[in-house]
Formats: structure tokens, sequence, C-alpha cells
């Protein structure tokens, strides 16, 4: 690079300290930028399978069988970051660790709210011997409508990030060929 600068013209000599401020920032700054877009990404593709996941738990629980069988029944109707997540606890369950504790680790590991009151839900039917089934489907009415908000919550703000452009590239070109043939109009009869 720093001959392809001195061949350039760009910069003669050694790099000047700005450079290597900029590039040391980026190298600090930029494996947080891309680990926390990995992390919100992953967040959103947990946030769209937990509704299906509540929905699959209740529909075999409603079916009589018991929690640990039906998490093991809908492994492998789920896809994405939730079913690597779902694989995981299956493993744990197996090894023989106690539910609530491999579900409360669940939500703490993942620390995504709307994962951790799925956990809370199954680990209180757990423990109480309670039926689940009903509050699961309502959960999933709930994790639904979330997304439903924050979908048309984002909707709106796009439109309004879109405004400037719009104004910018679209509006303010076209009105300059509307006027111009009538600004050239105009000189032209200022000029005889």
């Amino acid at each position: 690079m720093a001959f392809l600068s001195d061949a350039l013209g760009w910069w003669r000599g050694g790099w000047p300290l700005w450079v290597w401020v900029g590039v040391g920032l980026t190298g600090f700054f930029m494996p947080d930028v891309l680990v926390n877009s990995k992390l919100a990404e992953r967040r959103k593709q947990v946030l769209v399978s937990l509704p299906t996941l509540a929905e699959l738990l209740a529909g075999v629980l409603s079916s009589g069988m018991g929690l640990e069988q039906a998490m093991q029944q809908v492994s492998p109707y789920i896809a994405g970051p939730l079913a690597r997540e779902w694989q995981w606890v299956g493993q744990r369950l197996r090894r023989g660790e106690g539910l609530p504790v491999v579900l409360t680790e669940l939500g703490h590991r993942n620390q995504i709210p709307e994962l951790e009151r799925l956990a809370e839900q199954l680990v209180a039917g757990h423990n109480s011997g309670t039926a689940v089934a009903a509050r699961l489907r309502q959960l999933a009415v709930t994790l639904r409508e979330q997304r439903l908000q924050a979908l048309t919550a984002e909707g709106g703000r796009a439109s309004e990030r879109m405004f400037l452009p719009i104004v910018v590239f679209i509006l303010i070109p076209l009105m300059g060929l509307v006027a111009a043939p009538g600004a050239v109009a105009v000189f032209g009869l200022l000029r005889r």
C-alpha cells in the first residue's frame, strides 16, 4: 500500500499518524460492530421462530404428552438458531440434567426476554404440574402481536427516512425540469 501511494504521489515517506490512528480505531471498534450486528440478526431469527415453537409445544402438550417428551417431539419442526438452542436443551436433558435447570440456563444463555418468558412458563408448568398449553398459545399470540407492532413501527420509520432522498433526488430535479423551459423563455425575452 505504501508503494502504491508513493507511485501515485498521494504520500511520500512513512505513513502519517492519522492513518495509524484511523487503522487502529477501525481494528478496535469493527469487531464489536460486526458481532453486535450478528447478534441482532440472530435475535430477530429467534423471535420469528419463537411463536411457532410455543404453538407446537401447546399442540403436543394438549395431546396429553409430558413436557420433556413434547420438547423432543417438536425439535424437528423448528429451524435456525432456535433449533440449535432447542437441540442443546435436548442434549442436556438426555444427559440427565433437570428440566428447570436447563430451561433457566437457556433463558440466561441467550438473553432474549421473550425466550426467557417461554422458559419461565415451561418451568412453572413443570414445577406445579399444571397444564401450560393455554398459556403457551397465549404467549404465541402475544409474541406475534409484538412482532407485528415492531414491523409496523419499522415501516413508519422507513417512510420518514425516505422523505429526504425523495425530495433531493426526485422533486428538486423534477421542479428543475419543469421550470427550466420557462426560465429559458423568460431569459430569451429579456435579451431581446
